[in-house]
């Protein structure tokens, strides 16, 4: 008897057997990717919350490493006119020098002025020429107790510069 049954279920029962498990699969993959859809959709407002929080913590970072930047920028920039102010005074010992910054601009284009941080307090007096190591850069037109104004050599109205005294090696450049 057990021959019949193995020949009844090779014969009959195998291809519904098959038929049914394939519709079964099938509606178990279709129910799956519907899960899957809808899991995905309830969890994506999650996902844009914490890619905002991200995103936002990235920006921070890149502000803070941009403000460092422009920092260490900063410090290259005067460590490197520091030093050609070093080397140019070593090349030039028969004078002496004192450092200024640029504390302002003239704004009218006609006029080719600028303001240093140093004045009679510090000795110097009008007429001075100002120059960096690059070479001259004008001559102290006024002078007042702690400040100075420069005329550039690139004002169309100077004229020629009688350059005596002390020269006053700065930094040129724009005020801050």
């Amino acid at each position: 008897m057990g021959g019949f049954w193995r020949w009844l279920s090779e014969a009959f029962l195998s291809p519904v057997s098959s038929r049914f498990t394939g519709g079964l699969v099938s509606a178990q993959y279709w129910f799956a990717v519907r899960y899957q859809a809808i899991q995905q959709f309830l969890s994506a407002p999650r996902d844009i919350i914490s890619l905002r929080t991200r995103n936002a913590e990235l920006e921070a970072q890149i502000s803070q490493l941009q403000t460092q930047v422009i920092d260490l920028q900063q410090r290259v920039s005067q460590t490197e006119i520091l030093a050609a102010l070093v080397d140019f005074s070593r090349a030039n010992p028969e004078s002496s020098y004192k450092a200024a910054s640029v504390i302002g601009r003239d704004p009218s284009p006609f006029l080719h002025y600028i303001i240093i941080n140093r004045g009679s307090n510090d000795g110097i007096l009008r007429g001075m020429p100002v120059v960096t190591n690059q070479g001259l850069v004008g001559r102290i037109d006024a002078v007042i107790a702690d400040a100075a104004r420069v005329q550039l050599i690139t004002d169309p109205a100077r004229r020629s510069m009688s350059i005596s005294r002390m020269p006053i090696p700065m930094r040129c450049c724009s005020a801050r």
